[in-house]
């Protein structure tokens, strides 16, 4: 959609017509014919005043899934974290000093605990 002389307007597709001739009948848009024969449509000035704006963000969400269908071995080391950390597992930081990392409980039965450089 356009805004009167800023631009040509919107040249509509066939399945647009009939929502912008709805509109065009409560005076929000009006189209022009151009040289060629081809309807243009812009806003008027109460389709201008009827519009309003908002922004805000919505709840997250993962923008790749983690391919759980592949063998592990398989899998990348993110989607490898993603399926620990679905599962139950803790993430720690693995510690910097070497004598704290041999004091570790690699084996720790009770806990699901995880250690890496990285955070997830």
């Amino acid at each position: 959609m356009a805004l009167p002389g800023r631009s040509s307007g919107l040249v509509a597709n066939p399945e647009e017509v009939d929502t912008l001739q709805c509109l065009a009948e409560h005076r929000f848009v009006e189209s022009r014919t151009a040289d060629d024969g081809t309807f243009h449509w812009f806003f008027t000035e109460s389709g201008l005043n009827q519009l309003s704006y908002e922004s805000g963000v919505g709840p997250g969400r993962l923008v790749l899934e983690p391919r759980g269908t592949l063998p592990i071995s398989d899998q990348t080391p993110w989607e490898l974290v993603s399926r620990l950390l679905s599962e139950g597992w803790e993430w720690r930081p693995l510690p910097n000093d070497v004598p704290q990392r041999l004091r570790l409980e690699w084996f720790d039965t009770e806990r699901l605990v995880f250690w890496d450089v990285a955070s997830p």
